[in-house]
């Protein structure tokens, strides 16, 4: 199976699930984000009481997990052993896997290189211990810890083998066999994309849904990767709109192994008056905005 290869003008992959085409959001190097679903983060003290280590989950193994919104999400999973042969070739002075702070490596906390950071995979999913620098940002990391503003795991990567099948509710099931892992951050409010992403997502599969074409989609991704104020807000009364055929589970980024919820809503949002005969418009009013393509 040929390693996935990211656009990185239109910041997606395209993956093919058989039953349709799905952009999926990346990162500005090219690399996929998710989050451990129930990873708790613990700390290591050291004899004086500071603390100079944090430990938790990077990802865990085999939680079906609901990726995207409505209109263009699907489940994912991952399944035992995908990152074994990447830990191993990683946990090496020629290559490294890093611990920072919301994935920004200028916030670098810990790295497998120097045995700072140190990874294995048990039967839950692949852990990660490390033993965060003396940095005035680890210092502001470390209160986040202890006053649990900073709760949760995510990690950066790449997926080398898949496999696309169909789950039990009918819906898209992507089963990760293999992934190459690039770094592990502590983050405040753990997330599958930001919201821009998620914004550009939504638009790319309402416009692959109403017949803009393989070419036009390019284009408009191009496009959306920076998009300005005004283009982001005509993008949020697009996402707000009702998907025209596909029906799917609300939250973004959902463990569906965690118990049911009995105060949460499963109501559709409200929409806009209107809101389904716009649709088709709001595409055609943004789409000539940009000048992208003619005759919608």
């Amino acid at each position: 199976m040929p390693r996935l290869q990211p656009d990185l003008a239109r910041r997606t992959i395209t993956m093919e699930t058989q039953r349709r085409s799905i952009d999926i959001p990346v990162d500005a190097a090219g690399h996929l984000r998710r989050t451990a679903p129930g990873s708790t983060l613990e700390t290591r003290a050291a004899d004086d009481g500071t603390v100079v280590g944090v430990r938790g989950y990077a990802l865990k193994f085999g939680k079906r997990t609901w990726i995207g919104s409505k209109r263009w999400g699907f489940w994912e999973q991952i399944e035992p052993g995908a990152t074994q042969k990447t830990i191993t070739e990683k946990n090496t002075v020629n290559a490294d896997i890093v611990l920072n702070r919301d994935h920004d490596n200028r916030l670098l906390l810990a790295r497998t290189s120097n045995a700072t950071l140190r990874l294995a995979e048990d039967n839950v999913g692949l852990t990660y211990d490390g033993d965060m620098g003396d940095y005035s940002y680890a210092r502001d990391v470390q209160v986040g810890l202890q006053r649990r503003d900073l709760t949760g795991s995510s990690f950066a990567f790449d997926v080398l083998t898949y496999e696309w099948s169909i789950a039990d509710d009918g819906e898209d099931l992507l089963t990760l066999r293999e992934l190459e892992l690039f770094d592990v951050a502590i983050v405040g409010m753990p997330a599958y994309a930001d919201t821009e992403a998620s914004l550009r997502a939504d638009f790319l599969a309402a416009a692959r849904a109403h017949g803009i074409d393989d070419n036009g989609i390019g284009v408009l991704a191009r496009r959306l990767a920076d998009p300005d104020t005004e283009l982001i807000e005509m993008m949020r009364s697009v996402a707000r709109l009702d998907p025209p055929t596909r029906s799917a589970p609300a939250e973004t980024t959902r463990d569906d192994s965690a118990p049911a919820e009995t105060t949460r809503d499963e109501s559709q949002p409200a929409e806009p008056t209107g809101a389904r005969n716009a649709h088709p418009l709001a595409l055609a009013t943004l789409a000539q905005r940009m000048a992208l393509i003619e005759g919608v």
